[in-house]
């Protein structure tokens, strides 16, 4: 399409601003948002409450979300690790599909069981917000070459044209130079900045100063929307990503302690754990949460 010098001088009375699925982050009817961050920084916590937050179309992390039939692709746990992570209280209200690593790219996957009973589950339930968990366990190939890239993003957008996809991406092995120098970015990607240069919105998540429970979510980049400021994020008890809250931390710290406190010195580490879990009926992920964030402000107090 053609814009006359008065066409681009008046955009802001013609262009139509895209409809949100999450306001301000994630649009509706686009391409790939890219979600990255080091393991355990929350990605997959902060998927499934959003997705949750989606389908029932509430506020999330204090912004609007729009109601819509979500899909989880799930390639990085098993039903069995999912039970464990959720057993302490997280109700999921998205489908899931849970599926061993594949490779989209493979041109045979197309005929595949997995393309076509998510192809068709997708279309028949009218899902309109896709998250693959993670990105490197969909395909086979070398994530660090372009061609990889826009292969499973081009597959992607084939097997799910018109809908919004959300790819967690591990941050893994950062790039490095022709003096094997690693590559540092502003945004702490670690992979080939195609994918970055590629996805429509970007955002990463990194735990901040160390904490078990505290991480932030920051908007790098978007093609439809404004950025909109870092927002802090607190991985509660059932798994679930809600905003930031110093006196929920200040719980976990003092259920710890006092577990700590009621047990015989000598008692292992293993058996704390498994007394903690009990007690508050929480994941053995998550009481590991618990433990790392009291030894952290035990340590800290002189």
């Amino acid at each position: 399409m053609i814009y006359t010098a008065a066409d681009l001088q008046n955009l802001g009375s013609t262009i139509v601003a895209p409809d949100f699925i999450w306001e301000g982050l994630i649009p509706e009817k686009s391409k790939m948002v890219l979600l990255h961050g080091p393991g355990g920084s929350g990605k997959s916590s902060l998927i499934w409450s959003l997705f949750n937050a989606v389908e029932q179309g509430k506020p999330f992390l204090g912004l609007n979300t729009k109601a819509t039939k979500t899909l989880i692709i799930s390639t990085d746990m098993s039903i069995f690790e999912l039970f464990l992570r959720w057993r302490s209280g997280f109700k999921p209200s998205f489908t899931m599909a849970v599926q061993p690593p594949f490779d989209l790219i493979d041109p045979a996957f197309v005929n595949s069981k997995t393309y076509t009973e998510i192809k068709a589950y997708v279309k028949d339930n009218g899902i309109g917000l896709i998250g693959i968990d993670t990105i490197g366990k969909v395909h086979a190939r070398d994530g660090n070459k372009e061609d990889t890239v826009a292969e499973v993003y081009n597959r992607l957008q084939n097997w799910f044209p018109d809908i919004t996809t959300v790819g967690n991406f591990h941050n893994k092995k950062s790039l490095r130079d022709d003096k094997g120098n690693a590559i540092v970015t502003e945004d702490d990607f670690k992979g080939n900045r195609k994918w970055v240069d590629d996805a429509v919105v970007q955002l990463g998540m990194k735990t901040v100063n160390k904490s078990a429970f505290h991480s932030r979510l920051s908007h790098y980049k978007s093609q439809v929307a404004a950025l909109i400021d870092p927002i802090d994020i607190f991985i509660n008890s059932r798994g679930e990503a809600e905003l930031w809250n110093d006196n929920q931390n200040m719980v976990a710290i003092q259920q710890w302690g006092s577990l700590v406190a009621s047990m015989p010195p000598s008692t292992k580490v293993k058996d704390l754990i498994d007394e903690y879990m009990r007690r508050h009926n929480v994941s053995e992920a998550t009481a590991k949460r618990h433990k790392s964030a009291w030894t952290k402000a035990t340590q800290s107090t002189p």
